[in-house]
């Protein structure tokens, strides 16, 4: 083939292929006619934030459409600065790059697949076009061998700069587009909880509460984890998607992770992510949470819950901001705010050993409590009108009801062991079964007064959580503590071992 035809032919493959990677691919074969070549790279370097982001690679295993980001070290951004613009580099004994030892010590597993050594010379040629005075483009093709590239091989390579950096550019759009679209998904995953928190304030007159506002607006514009506690429906996703609205990531998404209602199996898939085939069921590759998220916050409620080997993961992630997809290879970089939520005691967990210490510290930088709604009387009319109005416009009653003062004594006399969530719930179905008029609250201390004395009604007959708190600590004793294994308790009570470990942690049931 000659020169004119390898040029009008690269072009028309670059252009007419709707497979990125088979694109990439075919590219690769008709450049291997012309160069020696074991491996081709198309990327972008970042100026401003000195790395290099890869969006595809070619072997002769074929075509990889990917988007990973390399941090040049400084030896290597002052390398890449020293590369002409719009002419071709050959560096015919690689291994004293250091681009090329950047990229191997920060990311081998990019190039695995073309079998680079860290004490092997190859060879390389590379061609970066200005994009803009920001980016430039980052073309490279390369052979194993050493001292396999002239100066005739970088003058046909600079006549393909045009064609390559479209394609570069096109893939570049698409490749945001899908990750926009992923994070559009995840975000309508949560829009029903999330458009439950648009908008509200903390709200209440508590000295503990004005605190944690004061606290919030501390630690907001700041980058470090936040770990909030408090019983159940004391408004932990408020706190922290208001520490996410004041922040600099506010304009970044916010992904929220129940990590309790998450199998245990699927965790580290929902987490991290999946590369295709990973598993039975993995169809394609799967950006997780943290993934998604990048440049903003991921908000993991029921941290308690979550498995040792994720512990792992997260502690790995917080420290270093890299992890692995499940079935990957390739570190992956996450800039991510982290902040959790408990209504489990931590150190508890922590002296089981059902959670990481070093986690927990990590974690817990800046601690925030939520005190539950019955210590916070002064603030249960607040909240009680608020969501009485905000209730009111979701189901388009126009006119808020009056609410008599023996219903107004009962809502300040009732313990609501439910907090904040419980209010918003009985406030919504009694609108709902009024029609929006004349509510009243008068059952509400005759419901629970009639569930204390159900509870007392007969000594003889024990609560269900008894009974059941007896039978796990009978299979414990039996199994000398042991919860694993074929004498195990968890065999004994057909129980899955991570099941019995969430039950022991409920019912607080420990063996002396």
């Amino acid at each position: 083939m000659d020169e004119k035809n390898f040029i009008e032919e690269i072009t028309h493959t670059l252009y007419t292929r709707l497979d990125a990677s088979q694109a990439i691919y075919d590219s690769f074969i008709l450049i291997k006619e012309k160069f020696p070549a074991d491996n081709f790279h198309m990327g972008i370097f970042n100026r401003p934030e000195r790395e290099l982001r890869y969006f595809a690679s070619a072997t002769a295993a074929g075509g990889h459409i990917v988007d990973e980001r390399v941090k040049l070290e400084s030896e290597a951004e002052k390398e890449i600065k020293r590369f002409p613009v719009n002419r071709a580099t050959i560096t015919n004994n690689s291994i004293k790059s250091p681009i090329i030892q950047s990229v191997l010590k920060n990311h081998r597993e990019l190039v695995e697949d073309s079998i680079f050594s860290s004490d092997k010379p190859f060879s390389t040629i590379t061609l970066t076009p200005l994009i803009s005075d920001l980016y430039a483009g980052c073309f490279s093709i390369v052979s194993l061998e050493p001292d396999m590239y002239t100066r005739e091989h970088a003058i046909l390579f600079e006549k393909i700069a045009r064609p390559l950096t479209g394609a570069l550019l096109n893939m570049v759009h698409h490749r945001d587009i899908l990750n926009k679209n992923q994070i559009l998904l995840q975000l309508n995953r949560n829009l029903s909880k999330r458009l439950g928190h648009e908008g509200q304030k903390i709200i209440g007159r508590n000295k503990d509460l004005k605190e944690i506002d004061f606290l919030v607006n501390q630690v907001a514009p700041l980058s470090s984890p936040v770990l909030i506690t408090g019983e159940t429906g004391t408004g932990k996703e408020l706190i922290a998607h208001e520490i996410h609205r004041l922040s600099k990531r506010q304009s970044e998404p916010m992904v929220c992770v129940n990590c309790g209602a998450i199998p245990e199996n699927l965790i580290e898939s929902e987490l991290f992510g999946h590369e295709k085939g990973a598993f039975t069921g993995a169809f394609s590759t799967r950006r997780g949470y943290f993934e998604q998220a990048d440049k903003g916050t991921v908000f993991l409620d029921e941290l308690g819950e979550l498995s040792l080997s994720a512990q792992v993961k997260l502690l790995r992630i917080i420290q270093e901001k890299k992890f692995r997809r499940v079935g990957g290879t390739r570190e992956i970089t996450a800039d991510v705010r982290i902040i959790a939520a408990t209504n489990s005691n931590l150190l508890e967990l922590v002296k089981n050993k059902e959670f990481r210490e070093d986690l927990y510290f990590r974690l817990n930088v800046f601690p925030l409590h939520i005190p539950p709604l019955r210590t916070r009387k002064r603030d249960i009319l607040d909240l009680f009108y608020y969501f009485l109005s905000e209730k009111c416009k979701e189901l388009h009653i126009d006119e808020i009801p009056e609410i008599d003062e023996v219903s107004i004594n009962n809502i300040l006399s009732y313990s609501w062991p439910g907090n904040i969530r419980e209010l918003m719930n009985i406030i919504e179905r009694k609108l709902i079964t009024s029609g929006g008029k004349n509510i009243s609250f008068l059952d509400l201390l005759k419901t629970s007064k009639e569930q204390e004395d159900a509870k007392i009604s007969d000594n003889s007959f024990k609560p269900l959580d008894d009974v059941i708190t007896g039978h796990i600590r009978k299979a414990l004793e039996i199994t000398k503590g042991k919860i694993e294994g074929k004498d195990g308790a968890a065999k004994l009570l057909g129980l899955n071992p991570s099941t019995l470990r969430g039950k022991i942690r409920k019912y607080s049931i420990y063996i002396n």
